[in-house]
């Protein structure tokens, strides 16, 4: 099979380069609502609109368009002093960071000059720390803050600066031995009386290396700030701890739970280094415009055995221009690659790839959604790993894939999820029409398997064509009312998700009856019974925003909303969301009482036992264009 290179027209390319900076507006900062600061009215929800409409006013040269989209965000220009605030608190923040490689007397020193003079401070660690989770894997601490008497709001015994930078170094136990120390501050509420004093409550997160174990720690602090001097950056009056504490350790000696391996897996082959290992930054620069790496990754993989040998092999998918890549896992675990001889070296930017058996023989076939040339192909693996591409392509500019047998005849059918309406289209400018109630995305894809490799759409036909336009990045196949049949859970971008009850091969959109709606930025799901009652539960990868979360809270925010509506907003910042499947079929949101709303800027999770101890433990991927940069959201 001849690998086919994509090619790009004029429209696909407007929207491209128009949707890079989009994606970054309508994520980074339209996830903000969020800046839409301008904004006089408050209509109703459904009406909230994207600011978008002199996006076309944008040059064409890269560098004016980053210009025009950064220049309107500056909040000196908009009047906000909590932001510009925010900024010089976290550029301090970072420096406190820094310091903690210096020698004890060069740090008291360092940390002088970001601490008033009166500083003080509560106990960084509450007096009691109980033991929720020991294994010979990990041991997990935990304890709440006590709460403030009444009449004293702050508590009794503060701490001076040199006291508060012992109480620091305790956390970590004092110990002369700790290394690869990373400390990190994450502002995500803050309240300005006036341009001197000011408040902000931050997530603080600890880790690093005491001698042959790691620890992780993770707390949230309110500072009070003090600003004297226009010019001069903000110093820390006072910290308070406060809510949750919690400190985990390995407990495995030399070496960490998980470590990256990729060296050792590719050692013996040479493209993971002249590929793979290189990045987005790289390739950029070196492939055609047309053929540039999406700004936002859509690029998935798939695991399965393609060989039958009984262990896992990977397929890669690539931006377009680079060969989608085979790798067979051999016995000592490395990875051969062997794209090109089992004729899978595609070479059009390619979305996603599901292994699966097609036509029940017992192999592994490949469904592949390229995006530069949409289509979604179908290729039968012959039971030795080669493969061959068996039907027409299927026109749809799909960004995942999922299967399950919805109509119980024993034949695998397949669900496409199609984010935009236009196939040129980018998904970052998809969801810009309606913020939070978006219906115009692509419309999603139900393919029947009729047997010998003839796939019929019959989204229509069982009831799937209703609200189904909805900027769908994600969908998941579980039974959640135990009747028998797979029922469809998706998870749409910029409005709320859907929940297809199947009623013996019919569908029923019951997301909104039954609580499981979560309108927030859906970008993935997986089922799993969380709680070990027989009933499947969901967790959706949403996007938690630290501005987002800031800015809403404040009244200069669109004063006019009401507290529903300014609810609903944040609600959009929070991050993902833990829904439980109840006996009389109603979910539960637990998702703060569980601890898992914080996945940060959350792509992907999965349900995984990851200790073998019969509970469901969550893995999220999460992560954002860094540039450069080392950190992350």
């Amino acid at each position: 099979m001849h690998a086919s290179r994509c090619t790009l027209g004029e429209k696909h390319m407007k929207w491209r380069t128009v949707g890079q900076v989009g994606l970054f507006v309508c994520c980074t900062i339209a996830l903000v609502v969020f800046l839409q600061f301008r904004r006089q009215s408050a209509p109703e929800f459904g009406e909230l609109e994207i600011l978008v409409e002199d996006i076309a006013t944008i040059s064409e040269d890269a560098t004016d368009r980053t210009k025009y989209v950064f220049s309107q965000d500056d909040p000196r220009q908009d009047g906000w002093l909590t932001e510009v605030l925010h900024e010089e608190a976290k550029q301090v923040l970072k420096s406190f960071a820094s310091y903690w490689t210096q020698t004890d007397e060069q740090l008291v020193s360092k940390i002088k000059q970001v601490l008033t003079d009166d500083f003080s401070s509560s106990p960084l660690q509450p007096a009691a720390l109980e033991t929720v989770f020991d294994d010979p894997l990990i041991r997990i601490e935990r304890a709440l803050f006590p709460a403030p008497s009444e009449g004293n709001p702050l508590p009794p015994n503060r701490l001076d600066r040199r006291e508060f930078v012992a109480d620091f170094q305790a956390l970590w136990e004092n110990s002369p031995e700790v290394s690869d120390l990373h400390i990190g501050f994450k502002i995500f509420a803050i309240e300005a009386p006036d341009s001197a004093t000011f408040f902000t409550r931050q997530y603080v997160s600890i880790d690093g290396k005491i001698a042959d174990h790691r620890f992780e720690i993770h707390t949230t602090w309110k500072i009070d700030w003090t600003k004297t001097h226009e010019n001069k950056p903000p110093k820390i009056k006072r910290v308070d701890a406060v809510e949750q504490f919690e400190k985990s350790v390995a407990q495995i000696q030399g070496k960490s739970l998980f470590r990256d391996d990729s060296e050792n897996l590719f050692a013996n082959d040479s493209c993971y280094y002249t590929q793979l290992a290189l990045g987005r930054n790289y390739w950029r620069k070196q492939l055609d415009v047309r053929l540039e790496p999406d700004i936002s990754g859509h690029h998935g993989i798939a695991v399965g055995d393609v060989n039958g040998d009984r262990l896992d092999d990977v397929y890669v998918c690539q931006p377009g221009g680079l060969p989608n890549r085979l790798f067979l896992r051999q016995s000592d675990g490395s990875l051969t690659d062997i794209s090109a001889q089992a004729g899978v070296d595609w070479i059009d930017s390619t979305a996603a790839a599901l292994f699966v058996d097609l036509d029940n023989d017992q192999d592994q076939d490949l469904v592949l959604s390229t995006l530069s040339k949409p289509a979604t192909l179908l290729m039968e693996n012959d039971g030795t790993g080669i493969f061959t591409l068996r039907s027409e392509p299927i026109i749809a500019k799909v960004y995942s894939l999922s299967a399950a047998d919805f109509d119980n005849d024993s034949d695998v059918d397949l669900y496409l999820c199609n984010y935009s309406s236009d196939l040129g289209a980018s998904v970052s400018l998809a969801g810009a029409d309606v913020f939070g109630d978006a219906n115009n995305g692509g419309r999603n894809v139900l393919l029947c398997n009729q047997g010998n490799w003839n796939f019929v759409d019959v989204t229509n036909d069982v009831g799937l064509d209703v609200d189904n336009r909805r900027n769908s990045l994600a969908a998941s196949w579980d039974d959640f009312d135990n009747d028998g049949d797979v029922d469809l859970y998706v998870a749409n971008d910029f409005g709320p998700n859907n929940l297809y009850r199947n009623d013996q091969g019919t569908f029923v959109d019951v997301a909104k009856m039954v609580g499981a709606e979560d309108r927030n930025f859906g970008m993935s799901v997986t089922w799993g019974d969380c709680d070990r009652d027989g009933r499947m539960d969901l967790y959706v990868s949403n996007m938690f925003s630290a501005a987002g979360n800031r800015i809403v809270q404040q009244a200069k925010f669109r004063p006019d909303l009401t507290d529903n509506l300014r609810a609903r907003f944040l609600q959009f910042a929070r991050g993902n969301t833990l829904l439980t499947n109840s006996a009389d079929g109603i979910f539960h949101d637990i998702s703060a009482s569980a601890g898992v709303q914080l996945g940060r800027w959350a792509w992907s999770s999965n349900f995984i036992d990851i200790n073998n101890d019969g509970w469901e433990d969550l893995l999220v991927a999460s992560g954002n264009v860094t540039g450069e940069s080392a950190g992350d959201l």
